[in-house]
């Protein structure tokens, strides 16, 4: 008989394996026009939390993201996490549709458990043409008084896109 702790780990890493397996490329098979750069970003808070900002669906499709990654990366590591940040190639031939999160993460789901009353987040959905050979980062901010994301542009530090209203 197997112990409810092993299991839960199973259906855990099971569970991530098929979240990951959903993300698509954001660039379409065969495309060969300019590309530009999003990167996400992170900042630790200890050894066992962090803030992520991070691109998570192009034009409604999921992509791989540091969040997800940095999970995958760290399973098994107990109250331990190392930041694993993603960036992505987009196409830049167009105006596409980004959705951006910020949210805080711990090491271990028990941690979060714990502090749930300091799991903020952030969603926010952009209407966005990149240049092409641009450089992007998904920056934000997460606290009790405000959480919020937004794309960054690497160079100027200014924000671009438009914010999508929602329904």
């Amino acid at each position: 008989m197997r112990s409810a702790p092993l299991e839960m780990k199973r259906f855990a890493v099971a569970a991530s394996l098929v979240v990951l397996g959903c993300a698509t490329n954001p660039i379409p098979e065969g495309y060969t026009g300019p590309k530009a750069t999003v990167r996400d970003s992170g900042a630790s808070e200890g050894a066992s939390k962090a803030s992520f900002y991070y691109l998570s669906a192009v034009n409604g499709k999921t992509v791989n993201e540091s969040l997800s990654e940095t999970r995958q990366a760290n399973h098994g590591r107990g109250f331990q996490m190392t930041l694993n940040i993603v960036e992505r190639e987009v196409p830049a031939d167009r105006e596409l549709q980004l959705t951006l999160d910020a949210k805080v993460a711990y090491a271990a789901p028990i941690l979060e458990l714990i502090n749930s009353g300091s799991m903020y987040h952030a969603t926010q959905v952009i209407r966005f043409q990149p240049e092409p050979n641009g450089v992007y980062i998904v920056k934000g901010e997460l606290g009790a008084d405000k959480s919020s994301v937004w794309l960054e542009d690497a160079k100027t530090k200014e924000r671009v896109g438009t914010p999508v209203p929602k329904k």
